[in-house]
């Protein structure tokens, strides 16, 4: 594999250093460290890295401006690393263009910092294969470019008159890994509040930034967006985020339709799992579940989709074209478990043709 090429920008020395020590034992070249904004930005332009790794809160310019700065002058794959607390930030900054994140262990200077070394070589190594252009311009027939990256307008909730229980006639399960969240975000923000459906969604991130992350969609979203919980029932017109930390499963009991939360294994090593969801929702709703797998990594995802199709249902994988991490939806492909390849601005029409009316499946 190339060897890779990082520049490391953290205000704090010992995380500078810690985090140096840490990715050269395992191959990782570092270009430069930076302990502000100015001087991030500085490195980058100058020693043109693969990778920039960065926190958000630094001096001079915090790592919101430079990723601003970054993506309209120099392009390039940016892992922001920021702790817990700052889950809002974390998404506004893959908004403005960063590809992944990691969570600080805590928020000061630690050697706590050693037990994220696995996680953050992964995402180096992953976020180095990112077409960021296609984060930048691909995506804009979606959404609306601003000056600071790309708007989304929040949505006003329709209110609906109590109606109970109201069971979905079929379900979207959705899957994605790095470059996700802002995908999601977009495709959510295209789908009307009207569709008899609800939508199940395995995004792999780590506990304490689910929450936030479905309280963000649901800002963006005409459909209501929650994190899951374990026995809710499934209702037409939302949107269930698999909490982090666990497995997201579908069981019916007595006609309702529920959530099943399963604690992750030790060995796990996608989590949560899309496998997990789309086979259990393949099993609960046949032909009436429709599988999307999006940017990421790895090979997640290919056996729930290979499920759904065997069980009636309808697969689709992301296109080349506007995938950020094109792992996750070639290997579906590969695999002969899509029936359509599309691009993720033609997936929300799709999806409302699929909900109104049906699609005619493909032959095996």
């Amino acid at each position: 594999m190339t060897k890779k090429r990082v520049i490391i920008a953290d205000d704090s020395a010992f995380i500078r250093q810690a985090l140096k020590k840490m990715l050269s034992k395992h191959g990782i070249e570092i270009l430069g460290t930076a302990g502000d904004g100015e001087e991030a930005v500085s490195k980058v332009l100058r020693l043109n890295p693969d990778v920039l790794l960065l926190d958000l809160e630094m001096p001079k310019l915090d790592g919101f401006s430079v990723i601003r700065i970054l993506m309209k002058i120099f392009p390039l794959p940016i892992i922001v690393f920021s702790s817990k607390s700052a889950a809002e930030n974390v998404f506004k900054a893959m908004e403005l263009g960063a590809v992944d994140f990691i969570p600080k262990p805590v928020a000061k200077a630690s050697h706590r910092i050693f037990e994220t070394e696995e996680e953050i070589v992964r995402k180096i190594q992953w976020a180095s294969l990112t077409d960021i252009k296609k984060k930048l311009v691909n995506h804009t027939h979606i959404d609306i470019k601003g000056e600071e990256g790309f708007v989304l307008l929040p949505k006003v909730k329709k209110i609906y008159p109590s109606e109970g229980y109201k069971v979905p006639s079929r379900i979207v399960m959705i899957g994605a890994s790095t470059g996700g969240p802002t995908e999601i975000t977009q495709l959510l923000s295209r789908l009307p509040s009207e569709l008899d459906i609800a939508i199940l969604i395995a995004q792999h991130m780590p506990y304490g930034f689910t929450k936030p992350f479905a309280e963000r969609l649901n800002k963006y979203s005409s459909l209501n967006v929650k994190e899951g919980e374990s026995r809710e029932l499934i209702k037409r017109g939302n949107v269930y985020i698999t909490p982090g930390g666990y497995h997201m499963e579908v069981f019916s009991i007595e006609n309702r339709y529920r959530l099943r939360l399963l604690r992750k294994e030790p060995d796990d090593k996608y989590v949560p799992s899309i496998d997990i969801l789309f086979k259990s929702g393949a099993k609960v709703f046949g032909e009436r579940a429709m599988g999307i797998l999006l940017t990421g990594m790895g090979n997640d995802g290919i056996e729930g989709m290979k499920a759904i199709r065997e069980m009636g249902g309808v697969t689709i994988a992301e296109s080349e074209e506007t995938s950020i991490l094109y792992g996750m939806p070639k290997g579906a492909l590969e695999k002969n478990v899509a029936q359509m390849v599309l691009p993720l601005y033609e997936i929300p029409s799709v999806i409302i043709k699929w909900a109104s009316s049906g699609i005619k499946k493909e032959s095996s």
